[in-house]
């Protein structure tokens, strides 16, 4: 494709001058036609031979007495034998574009300016072949070579050239033949001429609303690059995963032409669009900036550990059209909380002008995510910031996707949208890939909603601790009284708010929390795991809340929607 590049520009080049040349003819003969407007046809030959001789017929009139265009006439004989329409024609685009049209279109030939040019003055060193004076004296050939000064009109008509002088109150003229100032058009003037005439047909069109070519200069208004070839091969900006992916993960991204790609600070991972584009990734760092609907927040380095203190920042400009944004913590291994709260590392997450405040996190968080509400009217900017105050190893991937609709329900922090999976607290893990300290906790002063899709014909869901290898999950949410007792037995489940008063993560609208799962429902032994069914109607939330003190493991619950019976 880039091979057509240098012959768009000079086709481009060719067509801006021709279009120039247009205007100015058009100009000129729209004020001259103006003026053409006659009432008998007298006044027209009249104007005629001042369009012809130009100013100089003043000073043939008034010097000498002659009857110019009777001259003409007489000597001539050109205009006599044209038809009024072809006169109303040369009055409007002027005699050197008729004539240029008369041999393009028998000869299909091109103007040659130098044959032209040396036409445009009289040969001095040649006598005219036909000569007559009027007035006292004649002016001889001799006086025309030997004085330069003598004003000359030069005027073509019927084949010929007349060449007027005015010396002393005489005027003399002369006549020749014209020769041709045309040539054949070149291989490449043709291809040019052909390729300006489709420019000039899609600029003209381009006024008419809703036309092809309108839509086309459209896509051709791009603040990159004017009439570039990847815009011509037009295709959507959609998202696209590419296949190449750090620590085996596909990475998400936006399908643009290459050199897009490039001059937006992206990545090529893989192709898109046919072959026709990239599939551009867009990682960013500290202090960076992002308007792009897929992007990465990295640490510096990823996936590098960063061991030194650390304060990173970037800003994402939300789009018009932004609804939701979705955080993804691919990888995301930060100090951990002590007590419950993030006190040396932290990643603040701030959307401008919304009362909604985010949980700050710390700790162990890969494959957690987030879903932020975003008022159009009021948020234009969502803020990332990872503060690190200990040399202790860290390192965090962050995918940030704009959405256009709603994906997660209003209010929802999580939302998940499988038949099946798994639900847990924030740093709920233990095991680490960077991390040296590890203190698996929830955190204080959380008070947000976890949602699960319900998917159509399945009417209820069953909450276990137990994995699908048998094993079970820790299960460990704290309340204690004003003397530090707590409000549950060591190794049993709590059940409602005298148990559950401030930590508790509700499953059928019911608060559970203690060491065990059981809502006491399928057993009553509340020293054993058992599994929490919700039949309740409408959507499946799970709200979760703690306080600001005294935090235990949390959870991680396996979820699984069943099929309705009836």
């Amino acid at each position: 494709m880039g091979k057509w590049l240098p012959l768009v520009g000079l086709g481009l080049a060719v067509l801006a001058v021709g279009l120039a040349k247009d205007g100015r003819f058009l100009q000129e003969n729209e004020i001259g036609g103006a003026d053409q407007e006659d009432d008998g046809e007298g006044d027209r030959e009249e104007l005629l031979t001042r369009e012809l001789i130009g100013n100089q017929v003043e000073l043939l009139v008034n010097r000498s007495g002659v009857d110019v265009a009777e001259l003409i006439r007489t000597n001539n004989g050109g205009l006599q034998n044209m038809p009024s329409e072809r006169l109303r024609l040369r009055d409007i685009i002027g005699r050197s574009q008729l004539q240029y049209i008369d041999y393009k279109v028998e000869y299909g030939l091109r103007y040659d300016p130098k044959l032209a040019a040396r036409q445009s003055q009289p040969p001095r060193s040649q006598p005219p072949v036909a000569s007559a004076s009027y007035g006292a004296n004649s002016i001889d050939d001799s006086d025309i070579k030997a004085d330069s000064s003598i004003p000359l009109v030069v005027v073509s008509t019927g084949g010929n050239r007349t060449w007027f002088a005015v010396k002393d109150n005489v005027t003399t003229f002369a006549s020749s033949p014209v020769q041709n100032v045309m040539r054949p058009p070149t291989r490449v003037e043709q291809t040019l001429d052909l390729l300006g005439d489709r420019l000039k047909k899609l600029l003209l069109n381009s006024f008419v609303p809703n036309s092809t070519e309108s839509r086309v200069i459209e896509k051709l208004k791009s603040p990159l690059t004017l009439f570039s070839l990847f815009n011509v091969v037009n295709f959507e900006n959609a998202p696209c995963v590419a296949r190449q992916g750090n620590l085996g993960s596909p990475l998400q991204g936006i399908c643009y032409h290459e050199v897009q790609c490039s001059q937006l600070g992206g990545v090529p991972m893989d192709v898109c669009a046919g072959g026709f584009g990239v599939c551009c990734v867009f990682q960013l760092g500290c202090n960076d900036q992002t308007a792009q609907n897929i992007s990465y927040f990295q640490s510096p380095g990823y996936p590098t550990a960063v061991r030194t203190k650390l304060t990173c920042s970037l800003t994402v400009a939300l789009r018009w059209n932004t609804r939701q944004v979705l955080l993804e913590l691919i990888f995301f291994e930060m100090g951990p909380p002590r007590e419950g709260n993030c006190l040396e590392d932290q990643l603040i997450v701030t959307v401008q002008n919304t009362h909604r405040t985010y949980p700050i996190l710390c700790g162990i968080n890969s494959g957690q995510h987030l879903y932020l509400q975003v008022d159009r009217e009021y948020s234009h900017f969502l803020y990332l910031t990872a503060v690190s105050n200990s040399d202790e190893p860290k390192a965090f991937n962050i995918r940030i996707i704009q959405l256009s609709e709603l994906q997660a329900p209003e209010g929802c922090l999580q939302y998940f949208t499988g038949v099946n999976g798994y639900i847990k607290s924030f740093n709920y893990d233990d095991h680490s890939v960077l991390v040296t300290r590890r203190e698996p906790g929830y955190l204080n002063n959380l008070n947000y909603a976890i949602c699960i899709r319900r998917t159509p014909n399945f009417c209820s869901t069953t909450f276990s601790n137990v994995n699908e290898y048998g094993e079970e999950n820790t299960f460990q949410l704290v309340n204690y009284d004003e003397d530090g007792a707590s409000l549950t037995r060591p190794n049993t489940a709590g059940v409602e708010i005298y148990n559950c008063p401030d930590d508790f993560v509700a499953l059928n609208y019911l608060r559970l929390c203690g060491e065990r799962l059981n809502d006491g429902a399928t057993s009553e032994d509340y020293g054993q795991n058992a599994p929490v069914v919700d039949d309740s109607g409408g959507p499946i939330v799970v709200p979760f809340r703690s306080n600001e003190e005294l935090v235990g493991r949390g959870f991680k619950l396996m979820y699984k929607q069943e099929i309705c019976q009836n």
